[in-house]
């Protein structure tokens, strides 16, 4: 699992959209060579991340040639479950027509083989799956149910500020950090959290797989 973006790549796009912003549309952005561009570049990265984090520690995996790569010698490896935090799309049927954007969630209708959710640094991950699949051999199931009301799932939980604490009434988890002395509440998914998920596509029945870290370490500036 491979997390990030290319920080300083990102930046050049947003200094593009500053100072162009004011005469490009929304549609004209997303459709713009350097927004392509930083989009698979990333993926690329993390592939490449994630071949060389295997080899380093002896995982077995299938890595294939970047062939995106001038040197031809970058080998990456595919990913089983890419779910983005945050996304923009643009939308050509159905109500939805236009640009859609996301954050903190991902398009249900562009992903397969479940949708991974990150909880705070010591749970982890939930995976969401979606239906069996027996076609695809999509290992976490096929697409969730979605309309053109309804095309998203969020991707993270939330972690509450300082000033504004939560509700007793929302489940919390108390992360406490050693190096701030700070105790950081993070919302911890319910039942009502369940229900809304329901609504949005997610078939309890389908189930959760909870992927646990083995080694967590958080440190603050």
């Amino acid at each position: 699992m491979v997390l990030g973006c290319l920080s300083e790549a990102a930046q050049e796009l947003h200094n593009l959209w500053q100072d162009v912003g004011h005469e490009l549309t929304c549609d004209e952005f997303l459709r713009c060579e350097e927004l392509n561009w930083l989009s698979c570049t990333m993926q690329r990265n993390h592939n490449r991340v994630a071949s060389e984090i295997s080899q380093l520690f002896g995982l077995h995996m299938h890595h294939v040639l970047d062939s995106d790569d001038p040197s031809h010698q970058s080998q990456f490896v595919l990913p089983t479950t890419p779910t983005y935090k945050t996304d923009i799309h643009r939308a050509e049927t159905g109500l939805a027509t236009g640009t859609r954007y996301v954050d903190g969630g991902c398009f249900t209708d562009m992903c397969v083989n479940c949708i991974l959710f990150e909880m705070y640094g010591t749970e982890g991950f939930w995976i969401f799956q979606g239906q069996r699949d027996f076609a695809d051999n999509y290992t976490y199931g096929s697409m969730f149910a979605n309309t053109d009301a309804v095309t998203c799932m969020p991707t993270t939980t939330i972690a509450y500020h300082k000033l504004f604490p939560p509700p007793e009434t929302h489940s919390t988890v108390r992360i406490y950090c050693r190096d701030t002395g700070h105790t950081d509440h993070y919302l911890f998914p319910d039942e009502r959290f369940f229900n809304i998920l329901r609504d949005l596509g997610f078939n309890s029945n389908d189930g959760t797989l909870n992927l646990m870290p083995l080694v967590y370490y958080e440190r603050r500036k």
